[in-house]
């Protein structure tokens, strides 16, 4: 009958449909906070596909090559290592998409300001903390399918 045809044609159908797999894509942490990178991986949504790299910002500009992401947590870093990473991350033709962590309360007038330009950049998202973790899941999830 056309029903069982069809029925063994939708069978083969489905067994020969191929699911594509997401490649795996590496987000760098750098944090002088070891809970912050814990916090991180552990709570990374299983919708965003990726590998967590703790970082040293001595070997950013190493590691940045292989990063589609990296999240910066600036607090208790000194000022001239951070400028020197963001400096060196926006120079490069194809930057890793950075999110920027900060505490403004530990910050000075001009380095807010500073700040608050780089949050107009494309290739950069900033977040006061306390953060808003949906918030900075969500520009991972859109940098990552990008």
């Amino acid at each position: 009958s056309m029903r069982d045809l069809f029925s063994k044609y939708s069978a083969k159908e489905q067994s020969t449909a191929r699911i594509p797999k997401i490649k795996k894509q590496i987000i760098g942490v750098i944090s002088s906070d070891p809970f912050f990178s814990k916090f991180f991986e552990e709570s990374l949504p299983s919708n965003i596909p990726a590998d967590i790299a703790h970082l040293g910002v001595e070997n950013i500009a190493l590691a940045s090559e292989k990063l589609r992401a990296l999240v910066l947590d600036l607090d208790n870093i000194r000022i001239e290592k951070w400028s020197n990473v963001l400096k060196q991350l926006n120079k490069r033709s194809k930057t890793v998409h950075t999110i920027v962590v900060f505490n403004p309360v530990l910050y000075n007038a001009p380095t807010l300001k500073v700040l608050e330009k780089l949050s107009a950049s494309k290739n950069f998202d900033v977040f006061e903390k306390p953060v808003s973790i949906a918030g900075l899941f969500k520009s991972l999830a859109n940098t990552l399918t990008k």
